[in-house]
C-alpha cells in the first residue's frame, strides 16, 4: 500500500464532520447517485432492486429518500434480507418472483424499473423477467463474467437497458452531504483494525451474512 499519492486539487473532495468509517462509502454512494440521475425516480415509480449486498443497501436508502419504496429481490437462502427489512423495504425471495409480479404489480405486468446490483452475472435474466413491457432494466453491478440473456424477451417487451458505473464530481459532493446529514446510513457488519488484519478481513467478507467488512488503519 502506498503511503501517499498526488492528485490535482480540483479532483479532491473535503470530507468534514463525517467519520472515516462512514466516509469510505462516498464512492459507492456517488455511483448510486449517478445511476439515479440516468434513470429519474418519482414517488410513483414501482422499482425493484435485485441483490442484497452493500450497493443494494445504499440504493434502497436513496430510493426511500426519493419517496419510492423499492421491492428487494433476494436469494431464497439470503442471510442479509434482515438488513433491508429494517429499512422498511418489502423483501421477496427469487422463487416468489412470478407470483409476486402477477398479484402485486400494476396489471400483473411487472416493475417500472429494475436495478440489478447483485454482482451475479445470471441476475440479468431475472431483471428482464421482472420488468414490465417498455420498462427499464438498469445494470449496475460489474461481476466480471459473461452473462446470458433472452434478447427475444428484451425486444418483445421493448425494454430499455441502461447502465452506469462510477459517479462524477457532483455525485461525490452530494454523496458526502447525504452521509454528513445521515440521509443515508451505510452499514459495516465487521470492522477489523490494522494492516495486518487485511487477510482476515477478506476471509470474513466471504461469509454470506456479511454486508461490508472494513479495515480501520491505526494512526
Amino acid at each position: 500500500m502506498a503511503e501517499y499519492f498526488l492528485a490535482h486539487r480540483e479532483f479532491v473532495h473535503e470530507v468534514e464532520e463525517v467519520d472515516p468509517l462512514t466516509a469510505v462509502f462516498t464512492e459507492p454512494l456517488a455511483a448510486i447517485l449517478n445511476a439515479i440521475e440516468r434513470t429519474p425516480i418519482t414517488p410513483l415509480t414501482n422499482a425493484a432492486v435485485v441483490g442484497t449486498g452493500s450497493l443494494a443497501y445504499l440504493l434502497a436508502q436513496v430510493l426511500n429518500c426519493l419517496g419510492c419504496r423499492p421491492t428487494v429481490v433476494a436469494r431464497d437462502d439470503s442471510l442479509k434480507k434482515r438488513f433491508f427489512e429494517k429499512l422498511s423495504c418489502e423483501v421477496i425471495e427469487a422463487s416468489q418472483v412470478k407470483d409476486y409480479v402477477a398479484k402485486r404489480t400494476r396489471d400483473g405486468l411487472g416493475f417500472d424499473i429494475v436495478f440489478e446490483v447483485s454482482g451475479d452475472p445470471s441476475a440479468i435474466k431475472l431483471a428482464v423477467e421482472l420488468a414490465k413491457p417498455r420498462g427499464i432494466v438498469h445494470l449496475k453491478s460489474t461481476p466480471g463474467a459473461k452473462a446470458q440473456v433472452d434478447t427475444t424477451m428484451v425486444v418483445v417487451k421493448e425494454l430499455s437497458i441502461v447502465t452506469s458505473r462510477c459517479g462524477r464530481y457532483q455525485h461525490f459532493e452530494k454523496a458526502i452531504e447525504m452521509l454528513r446529514t445521515g440521509a443515508v446510513k451505510p452499514l459495516a457488519t465487521t470492522v477489523v483494525e490494522g494492516v495486518d488484519s487485511i487477510p482476515q478481513a477478506f476471509e470474513i467478507a466471504l461469509k454470506r451474512e456479511q454486508l461490508k467488512v472494513l479495515v480501520k488503519i491505526r494512526k
